[in-house]
């Protein structure tokens, strides 16, 4: 990837529904998907991260582990954020969300926090499709 420099690392993208990313820890520890389509790399591990210029929706989440469907990791003591409403999908939960990439796909802008959202770009409105890249400081 050459953007902002290069050296860029794609660890998850998604351009349709056709991959559910509704899966278990193990299935997000080993990654899925076609690099080409929807993917997500495997052993997720963010520590230190710069936002794009759509703002910062990941802060909320910073230190928090991933959280899957079978791997609660969140501070929400009364439900699971990846299982909420059997939608949510995994993402590095704190009580729930302000970001979460791996939601229900939608094909259109619906207002929803079921669906891949960056709060601070489009304000809980399905994003239509995602790219997280990650590159060393």
């Amino acid at each position: 990837m050459t953007t902002e420099g290069g050296g860029w690392t794609v660890i998850q993208k998604r351009i349709d529904g056709s991959t559910d990313f509704y899966k278990n820890w193990v299935e997000y520890k080993n990654g899925f998907g076609d690099p080409c389509k929807n993917y997500l790399i495997g052993k997720i591990a963010i520590n230190t991260y710069q936002v794009s210029v759509v703002g910062d929706s990941l802060k909320f989440h910073n230190g928090m582990k991933f959280s899957t469907y079978d791997q609660d990791h969140d501070r929400n003591s009364t439900v699971s954020c990846a299982t909420q409403d059997h939608a949510y999908g995994a993402w590095w939960y704190n009580d729930c969300y302000k970001s979460n990439l791996n939601g229900k796909y939608a094909d259109s802008a619906l207002r929803d926090i079921q669906y891949p959202a960056w709060n601070t770009w489009k304000n809980h409105r399905a994003l239509k499709g995602t790219l997280m890249m990650v590159r060393p400081k």
